[in-house]
């Protein structure tokens, strides 16, 4: 059985799209013939561990590390104290390959290095895979195959910044010069790799427009076991939900949804109809996150009477699932600005067994899914929104539940396990195992 180390600053229990995405592998490469250990940090409020941890389990391995401060770490911030010294520092930064900008991100990389020159002088490993983000661990695995000769893939949840996707980019100056930089790393780490994996095909093709390591796709999926809970007919309630689960972002075409929800709302007048955006209202995270949108629940607010809707901060995954459980419909806003963007929230949306209204077809990966998945139906203007609404909210006072006909045979191919049962095909492909 050959052993995989995987490399990720994300792990469970930091609760974010990125941490799932590291623990499916480490779940499930067992499963098809492969021994994970995931190497990562302390994530259980206690950054300031100091000791090794090691968690052994039938699936695999975790070590965790702590997250040691260098003394770069304090010139950093007192760099980061005089604007116009930082940015010439940030400038130096990027065209040394240090394309992380946070202190957090370089007392990550060099406690990840200190530790892994030591660890694989110690065991053997098969394989090394980094996962991005940060961009330091595509750094770190070209720089451990140059010191031990172990091959090495890198996975890639997203591109370096997601604007550069967009069909409207015009970048800056400044942009531009992130971009050429980035790429020319990126095409350096991507070089010596036995192969990638990425979220979608368009942005496979992104990076093959300068590099020609070969490219495979693995999806983000949704957890086989978190919707198995779910019935394909919710329990029966006294309001009919329409639940959004996630961050908005600027660029989705949010207004077709409002417009057409207020029509709905006008025209019935309902007093048992609400609409739920749990996990939007993140204000403080809004400078992380490219096209997050800033102040979201004063946006859903201003658009839909307060009756009418619910804007929440984000909850743990497990209290997710059960609103998703309760809900009659899901509302998804695509992203057809940006070619390739799924969202990670589609996947879970198609494993939660309720038709969704997407907002609008992209004419892109989101509007192939569903059409695919038959799970729900795309609505390009208010009036499609409000009749939509309309029927299912009929559908609901006569029957309790909106009927669901979706092909589950095509929808459990978009699974974690399937996802990395599929990634497992292509690397024993590729030792020649199969």
């Amino acid at each position: 059985m050959k052993k995989i180390l995987i490399i990720s600053f994300h792990s469970l229990p930091m609760n974010v799209i990125a941490s799932y995405r590291a623990m499916a592998f480490l779940y499930n490469l067992k499963k098809f013939g492969f021994e994970p250990t995931l190497l990562t940090h302390h994530w259980d409020n206690d950054l300031d561990e100091v000791k090794i941890k090691k968690e052994k389990y039938n699936y695999g391995t975790i070590i965790r590390i702590p997250i040691v401060k260098h003394w770069f770490h304090e010139v950093i911030g007192v760099i980061e104290s005089i604007p116009l010294i930082n940015r010439f520092s940030i400038l130096f930064r990027w065209l040394s390959g240090v394309l992380d900008s946070s202190r957090l991100d370089w007392d990550s990389y060099r406690s990840l290095k200190i530790f892994c020159k030591q660890h694989l002088s110690d065991y053997t490993y098969d394989l090394i895979m980094g996962i991005y983000s940060p961009h330091h661990h595509l750094k770190l695995c070209y720089e451990l195959h140059t010191l031990f000769s172990i091959p090495y893939i890198l996975d890639f949840r997203d591109l370096w910044n997601n604007r550069v996707i967009h069909r409207h980019y015009s970048p800056n100056l400044s942009e531009s010069l992130q971009d050429s930089i980035t790429k020319f790393y990126w095409k350096k780490w991507l070089s010596k790799a036995k192969l990638f994996s990425i979220t979608s095909k368009p942005w496979m093709e992104k990076i093959h427009e300068f590099s020609k390591t070969n490219g495979i796709i693995v999806h983000n999926g949704y957890e086989q076991e978190f919707f198995d809970r779910i019935d394909v007919k919710p329990p029966k309630t006294t309001e009919f939900v329409v639940l959004h689960a996630g961050s908005l972002y600027t660029h989705q075409y949010l207004d077709i949804f409002f417009q057409g929800c207020k029509q709905f709302v006008e025209r019935n007048r309902p007093k048992n109809f609400k609409v739920k955006f749990i996990g939007a209202d993140r204000r403080h995270y809004f400078n992380q996150l490219s096209g997050l949108m800033p102040r979201a629940k004063d946006y859903v607010l201003s658009n839909l009477d307060e009756a009418y809707c619910e804007v929440t901060k984000r909850i743990p995954k497990e209290e997710v699932i059960d609103q998703m459980a309760k809900c009659h419909l899901f509302l998804f806003p695509s992203f057809p600005d940006s070619p390739g963007t799924y969202g990670g929230k589609i996947f879970e949306c198609i494993g939660g067994k309720r038709n969704i209204l997407v907002i609008p077809d992209d004419l892109g990966v989101v509007g192939e899914l569903i059409r695919e998945t038959k799970a729900g139906f795309m609505a390009n203007t208010p009036g499609e929104v409000t009749d939509y609404l309309q029927t299912c909210y009929e559908e609901w006072q006569e029957n309790g539940y909106v009927d669901y006909k979706a092909d589950f045979s095509i929808i459990q191919h978009y699974s974690r396990e399937n996802q990395v049962r599929a990634f497992s095909d292509h690397l024993k492909l590729d030792w020649g195992d199969r």
